[in-house]
């Protein structure tokens, strides 16, 4: 009896333990696959992102953005097979244009739609305010660093350019390269592009400007800019004609527009090569004189080392007048016909990054 009872103890206690080892693994197979399910050890595949597809090319016109409470309009021009990662050019038009007359054929500024489709450059074009405020005027300009200008915009066109940028950046159907943002122009769109290079120079890597000089009297917020202990380094393309009546080569009174004093092209040069502290010069370029019959000649000065890789370039057209010089777009008055400017400016910008 005692063996049978040792025995069938043992025989329910064998039952047991394998009972109990059963509900063991049973809870432990619960266990793991509970874990496996949370997707802690194994994450769940993640879709490929998608592809790149470059918007369709062509001009689109009449696009908006509110600046400081304002309507402000632009067109921009996407060229075919605009890549990722494109640089951005901001196309000023001159005092009285508008962004309509300044990529017509009439003026060499219409050369920048052939850097866009050669170069793969998004084209932004922006027009100015009119003198009554008309924020989509035929006859606009840019509130420019001179202080004392008798008429023009009262714009803030700063923050303007500034929204453009971020547009850019934002805009869901290209992607841009933030550090290769230029701005360009021409006369008062030249100004301009001096004013933003001195105040959002954090944001934009080169100008280019034409036909256009720096202001002797500044305003407050330009002043401002100018006495930075520590600005940001931009590179500027300079390029002015020696025979320009409205915007004096040597410096004085601009007889076009909103009038006010601005110092030499030498000057305005220097200016920036100090701001930059490009110390080095190059050996001069003398461009080839292509059609004689204009009368006019081009050299250029190059100053490189300059901080952060910024560099200025001066260009001087002999017995040019208050035009850009073109191979293809004719002006009145005298213009130089030897280089193709935008594609000149265009070959100075296009390493230089922020």
């Amino acid at each position: 009896m005692a063996i049978f009872f040792t025995r069938h103890k043992a025989a329910r206690d064998v039952r047991i333990l394998k009972g109990k080892a059963l509900v063991f693994h049973a809870l432990l197979s619960i266990a793991l696959t509970g874990c496996s399910s949370s997707g802690s050890d194994t994450p769940a595949p993640q879709d490929p992102p998608a592809a790149y597809t470059p918007p369709a090319p062509g001009l689109r016109a009449d696009n908006t953005l509110s600046v400081a409470g304002t309507t402000r309009y632009f067109d921009y021009y996407v060229p075919p097979a605009l890549p990722e990662d494109a640089p951005v050019l901001i196309l000023l038009h001159g005092g009285t244009q508008n962004k309509n007359t300044v990529i017509d054929g009439t003026t060499g500024s219409t050369g920048w739609l052939s850097v866009a489709e050669s170069e793969a450059v998004l084209l932004v074009v922006p027009n100015g305010t009119g003198e009554d405020g008309d924020p989509n005027a035929v006859s606009a300009r840019w509130n420019d660093c001179r202080g004392d200008q008798v008429s023009g915009s009262s714009a803030d066109d700063v923050a303007f350019i500034a929204a453009l940028i971020d547009w850019a950046v934002n805009e869901p159907s290209f992607v841009i390269d933030e550090n290769r943002v230029y701005v360009a122009g021409a006369s008062n769109g030249g100004m301009m592009s001096y004013r933003a290079a001195l105040e959002i120079g954090d944001r934009i890597a080169g100008i280019a400007a034409f036909i256009a000089n720096n202001p002797v009297n500044l305003d407050p917020s330009c002043e401002a800019a100018v006495n930075d202990a520590n600005p940001a380094p931009v590179s500027v393309f300079i390029c002015n004609g020696t025979a320009d009546v409205l915007m004096p080569f040597n410096g004085g009174t601009v007889a076009l527009g909103s009038g006010g004093e601005v110092t030499s092209s030498l000057e305005t040069r220097e200016f920036w090569r100090a701001r930059n502290s490009t110390t080095q010069p190059l050996p001069p370029v003398v461009y080839p004189d292509i059609d004689p019959t204009d009368n006019s000649t081009i050299v250029g000065a190059d100053y490189v080392g300059g901080t952060g890789g910024a560099a200025v370039s001066w260009l001087t057209v002999f017995a040019g007048g208050h035009t850009m010089p073109s191979l293809r777009f004719f002006s009145t008055g005298a213009q130089n016909r030897d280089i193709e400017s935008a594609a000149v400016a265009w070959a100075f910008l296009q390493d230089k990054r922020r």
